[in-house]
């Protein structure tokens, strides 16, 4: 009596099995059962040597051949190996266990649950958990980052997420405190650089501060946005170097006391520079009268300084892209009711900042010098193309809604040096 190791070698050492078995192979793995047809194609002299013996009828006139599946497997039980069924032959053949696509799918599935499951469990990181788990419920972003990076390398995803997870229940901002981007990178990881813009650890950390705070993640894509939502949660990045410049402001400090520093700027007629060092120290700001202008240009903002008739009014200048500390700033006055001017450019980048301010701090900012007949007297000969203009589709705000119009017949930007006399 025949061994299927036997009839394994059998079925190796003869070529005219090679496709054959191939086929049954790919067969089994898209039905999961034996069953269907494999063809073969140019039909060798050894498959029809093996066809004519296994079916007892000439195949010599045919150029390709499709086989039964079922009638291959009744054939091969008149022979000598019939013992066996054609899927013992086939896994021996391949030395290994058939499998359908579906199982292998749900195999695949089944690892990579319990690969995420496992770094929850061993993460015990509950704001953690709760993100990870909330991810996989909804295939939110990044969904799909975590399963391209699960298969290609879930080692490093392992580290990164246990790190991030970490990261997440302890927030700086959860206790009332304030660190710099790189300590608290070592913190979390031993690594200083591992939050660095654009590494793996802060990719995943960017998306879980956005789901925590609930910011669209390409909302984040711009350096300002970036650190504003860093700053939510209670981590400073570059503070030295984002700044704003003030005129003319009352500040106070944690304790409630006035800080002299500013004040001495003021009563001195000095402009002063807030840095993120300076703002996250701060309780209180105030413009002078409950009321401060607020201007993108320096120009702009050094000749209301030099004019009487801004001598006693507090003034700040945003010095074109609004960084992070000129946010902060506005936050701080809109806190105690200061009213907010603010002006800014006649280009799409320049109408976007200001929609975004107005809808930000609502009734107590108003839009200064933006009619239309402020626009025709900023005009420049500065071309605006259709791709820039079409930023401004998705701007709401109806107190623009004619100067944008007139913006895009005209398709020129308007700068406030063109209109200092109105300041």
């Amino acid at each position: 009596m025949a061994t299927l190791q036997e009839a394994v070698s059998y079925f190796k050492n003869n070529k005219g099995y090679d496709r054959l078995f191939l086929g049954i192979q790919d067969k089994y793995a898209s039905l999961g059962l034996m069953g269907g047809s494999v063809t073969l194609a140019d039909l060798r002299a050894e498959e029809r040597e093996v066809l004519e013996g296994l079916f007892h009828r000439s195949f010599r006139s045919q150029q390709s051949a499709s086989v039964s599946i079922v009638k291959l497997e009744k054939a091969l039980k008149t022979t000598k190996f019939g013992e066996f069924t054609l899927k013992e032959i086939v896994e021996g053949y391949f030395v290994g266990t058939l499998s359908a696509n579906r199982e292998l799918r749900e195999r695949a599935k089944e690892r990579q649950e319990h690969f995420f499951n496992s770094v929850i469990r061993e993460s015990g990181s509950s704001i953690g958990i709760k993100w990870l788990s909330d991810i996989f419920q909804s295939r939110e972003v990044p969904y799909k980052t975590l399963l391209h990076r699960y298969h290609t390398d879930h080692s490093s995803l392992r580290s990164d997420l246990l790190k991030v997870m970490k990261a997440l229940d302890c927030l700086p901002v959860y206790v009332d405190k304030v660190k710099r981007l790189p300590v608290f990178a070592a913190e979390i990881s031993g690594n200083p650089h591992y939050l660095d813009e654009g590494s793996d650890g802060d990719r995943l950390f960017t998306y879980a501060l956005c789901k925590i705070w609930n910011v669209p993640y390409q909302d984040v894509s711009i350096a300002e946005q970036k650190a504003e939502l860093l700053y939510k949660a209670g981590i400073l990045k570059d503070e030295l170097s984002n700044y704003t410049v003030c005129y003319n402001i009352k500040a106070w400090k944690k304790d409630n006391s006035l800080h002299e520093g500013i004040e001495g700027f003021r009563t001195s007629k000095e402009t002063v520079i807030f840095t993120i060092e300076t703002i996250k120290n701060l309780s209180k700001v105030e413009g002078l009268h409950n009321l401060i202008y607020v201007v993108e240009n320096p120009s702009v903002f050094g000749s209301m300084k030099d004019s009487h008739q801004f001598e006693d009014a507090s003034l700040m200048c945003t010095n074109g892209n609004l960084r992070l500390a000129s946010l902060l700033t506005l936050d701080l006055l809109a806190k105690s009711n200061t009213n907010i001017y603010y002006a800014g450019d006649f280009d799409p980048e320049g109408i976007l900042i200001a929609a975004k301010l107005k809808n930000r701090y609502k009734d107590l900012l108003t839009l200064w010098h933006y009619t239309v007949d402020d626009y025709k007297l900023a005009l420049s000969n500065e071309h605006i193309d259709d791709k820039r203009l079409h930023k401004l589709d998705k701007v709401e705000c109806e107190e623009l809604k004619d100067t944008i119009a007139l913006m895009k017949e005209l398709k020129r930007a308007g700068y406030q040096e063109n209109m200092i006399s109105l300041f």
